[in-house]
């Protein structure tokens, strides 16, 4: 059956108007890791200097498709020695995406550590209680 030219133009401006919504949405989580994620903990049990910390997203932006998977890295360079990072709250659309996982990165790789991934609640759009801490007595500066 073929269908009507007007439906495929009505067609063509849904996935425009998805995709556009995509982009929003990515920007939005980006933005709100970028905000939450700067608690870090320094070796001296006095909060590090946040205004010294750099927090950075890996990739800027990402074009997905509906139904499949990608990967947002977040570095923590810290402005001071720190043994513990952690975030609070960590928020996005879960109309549109879904979390599956959080793993623990480089920040204190060559050291022993505690990690907890925290708690994904896809339900209300939130990942919380996330840490990283170092058991072996020492710190780091940066990556």
């Amino acid at each position: 059956m073929r269908r009507k030219p007007y439906e495929n133009r009505k067609q063509k401006g849904e996935m425009k108007e998805m995709k556009e919504v995509y982009k929003k949405s990515r920007l939005k989580v980006v933005v709100a890791f970028a905000v939450v994620l700067v608690f870090i903990l320094p070796g001296s049990a006095v909060f590090a200097n946040v205004s010294d910390t750099i927090v950075s997203i890996s990739p800027d932006s990402q074009d997905v498709e509906k139904g499949t998977s990608f990967t947002v890295d977040v570095f923590i360079e810290p402005g001071e020695p720190v043994t513990a990072a952690q975030f609070f709250h960590l928020y996005f659309d879960e109309t549109l995406i879904q979390a599956d996982s959080v793993t623990e990165g480089d920040l204190f790789s060559g050291h022993g550590t505690w990690f907890d991934a925290g708690i994904i609640d896809n339900v209300n759009g939130e990942i919380k209680d996330v840490f990283g801490l170092i058991t072996d007595g020492t710190n780091v500066t940066d990556l």
